[in-house]
């Protein structure tokens, strides 16, 4: 149910390194396929209990109170011992995050999650599991000043892709809070180097760059090399257009 209220499911993806049916329904919103396959499993399976959970929490055809019901499964779950412990994160990150949408929208779900610290549940990944995309999605979701993800970024040993997210969103705040171009084009130029899986986001956010560049910072020379990869890598693109009329007003072909 909390989908309905924006839930940015980012732990999805993190079940997809498992490989397996269930996990990959699951993170492509096959709720009704992946809870057939975590039966099939049997309740004594860990990875079936833990989907069987989330999908309570994330199915939009339940009701709220199993939604409520899947946020006490989901906390049971990350304390236990027994369990794998990165599926004990993968727990506790949606555990935590449901909480918190829980507490924002009472108006629907009331005091179900109001006990619940999901500050100090984001914390403890981070500080347990620092190099982890586990401690990057934490860390989104607490919803980080741009000095904290700069802070963060420059100890993170882990996956350099996991970061994308946490500075795409930073770049969003350092143009939406300060109107910092210059620091909102590192952290997108940072992102696209590590590499953005998502063919759309990837393309949007090389023209962005160029167009920061040229429209925001008056740097055409600069711009110019991400404007001429965009038009190589997407000569059909609507954008291509775009920057070849930027080009033209600058004397470039």
């Amino acid at each position: 149910m909390l989908k309905q209220i924006g839930c940015i499911a980012l732990t999805a993806s993190a079940l997809l390194a498992y490989g397996n049916d269930m996990f990959e329904a699951y993170a492509i919103n096959n709720y009704p396929q992946a809870r057939t396959l975590a039966r099939a499993k049997g309740k004594n399976d860990p990875e079936a209990r833990l989907i069987l959970s989330l999908t309570k929490v994330y199915d939009k055809s339940y009701p709220e109170k199993v939604a409520i019901e899947g946020l006490h499964e989901l906390g049971d779950y990350m304390k236990d011992p027994k369990n794998p412990e990165r599926l004990r994160r993968i727990a506790a990150l949606s555990y935590a995050r449901c909480a918190q949408l829980m507490q924002d929208r009472q108006d629907i779900y009331g005091s179900a999650a109001d006990k619940i610290n999901y500050t100090a549940v984001y914390e403890k990944i981070i500080e347990e599991s620092p190099n982890s995309s586990d401690a990057c999605i934490a860390l989104f979701y607490m919803r980080p000043k741009l000095e904290d993800i700069s802070r963060f970024g420059q100890k993170f040993e882990g996956d350099k892709r996991d970061l994308v997210p946490l500075y795409l969103y930073a770049a969003n705040e350092a143009i939406k809070n300060g109107r910092d171009f210059k620091l909102a084009i590192s952290y997108l130029e940072d992102a696209y180097r590590f590499g953005i899986s998502h063919p759309s986001v990837r393309q949007a956010t090389l023209f962005r760059i160029g167009f920061l560049y040229d429209k925001k910072l008056n740097d055409f020379k600069s711009a110019e090399k991400y404007y001429r990869e965009f038009i190589a890598k997407y000569p059909l693109a609507r954008n291509t257009r775009i920057i070849k009329r930027y080009m033209k007003e600058h004397g470039v072909k």
